[in-house]
């Protein structure tokens, strides 16, 4: 139904008996089953709104009520009509029955809320039976909580105890009374006895479903167990092949790096041999120019002697005999100049062989760096 579902999102809430009752409240306190049926009707939260009355002084629970209790309290609904024929009591307990079945419509949870105290609406309701118990009332109830005929009041009694109290008598073989026991028990006894039929079936149900629903996830926890090894394995290969491919990148980053390390060391030594070759080659080039200096001054002093010479020779055209010594002196030491001469163009020789191997090193040496 409509109004059953919006019922299970109606938000349950309080109000104080005395300072903001509701209105579905008033109607039943007056008394007015039919007022009260409408107003249930119109407003579906008020069949879930607790009534509490509390003391005024320390604020106590003195008690708490649905509207579903407050209907089972009535003598009305608990007993049935024992007068038939009394029109306004059977139309009286019609329109009790009526707004019962619209509060379980719109509140089906009440049937299973017990009270301050404790107490269903199904043990108030056997309680004030007197006897006389209202079975259709009483289906009412079980038919939106079977499960009320096992659960015990704040005495420790079931519906059955409440209800084999109120109608006297000894029990039978099937738990009810059968002696001098009004038929309205009988009827309040099976009706008992059809709804703890129903919830061992709903019981029996749940726990068969409980455990086809057990052996599914069990048995699906178990494929995705098979499945999570697998994954797992597959996850320990990969990582395992990834380990390698990291141990074989950082294997190949340390060749790396210790190529590079060598490369610069490499490096900074053939900067240090151009440094130096530079300085050999600044050495060389100064012995070049003194040495080239040297040949200038001794070929000034050659030219010098040839002039002397040519000289000594027109002399010793004229003097041959009488300076014949001096002519052989300065012949050895022309010869011992030209000796000298000859050795100092050698070592330039040798000099400017010596630059140009270092200018080839320097410049292959140059060319490496680059």
């Amino acid at each position: 139904m409509a109004s059953s579902a919006a019922s299970t999102t109606t938000s349950v809430r309080e109000v104080d008996y005395y300072l903001n009752p509701t209105e579905l409240f008033r109607w039943i306190n007056y008394r007015r089953w039919d007022g009260a049926k409408s107003r249930a009707q119109s407003h579906p939260d008020e069949c879930c709104t607790w009534i509490v009355s509390r003391h005024n002084t320390d604020g106590r629970i003195l008690w708490r009520h649905l509207p579903l209790h407050l209907i089972c309290m009535q003598k009305e609904a608990a007993c049935g009509v024992l007068d038939e024929s009394d029109v306004q009591a059977v139309v009286a307990s019609r329109q009790m029955e009526q707004l019962m079945d619209v509060l379980l419509d719109s509140y089906p949870e009440g049937a299973s809320s017990p009270d301050d105290q404790g107490m269903l609406p199904l043990h108030l309701l056997l309680s004030k039976a007197e006897g006389e118990p209202n079975e259709r009332v009483i289906n009412l109830l079980l038919s939106s909580f079977p499960n009320a005929v096992d659960i015990r009041d704040k005495f420790g009694r079931t519906p059955h105890d409440i209800l084999r109290e109120s109608c006297g008598g000894t029990a039978g073989v099937d738990g009810a009374p059968d002696d001098g026991t009004s038929d309205r028990c009988r009827a309040a006894f099976r009706a008992l006895k059809r709804a703890r039929f129903v919830a061992d079936r709903i019981t029996s149900t749940i726990r068969d479903e409980s455990a086809n629903i057990v052996a599914a996830v069990q048995h699906e926890a178990s494929n995705e167990r098979g499945a999570s090894q697998k994954i797992i394995v597959r996850l320990e290969e990969e990582l395992n092949n990834t380990r390698g491919e990291m141990e074989v990148r950082d294997s190949r980053e340390r060749d790396v790096h210790e190529n590079i390390r060598r490369m610069k060391s490499e490096l900074a030594m053939m900067e240090s041999k151009v440094a130096d070759a530079g300085r050999n080659l600044d050495v060389t080039r100064r012995e070049r120019d003194e040495l080239l200096t040297k040949n200038e001054t001794m070929k000034v002093q050659l030219g010098s002697h040839n002039e002397i010479v040519e000289r000594v020779r027109r002399e010793a055209g004229k003097s041959r005999e009488g300076n014949q010594e001096v002519i052989s002196k300065l012949k050895s030491e022309v010869s011992t100049s030209k000796a000298m001469s000859e050795a100092l163009e050698s070592q330039l020789r040798s000099r400017f062989t010596n630059e140009e191997y270092l200018t080839t090193t320097v410049a292959d040496l140059e060319e490496q760096l680059d």
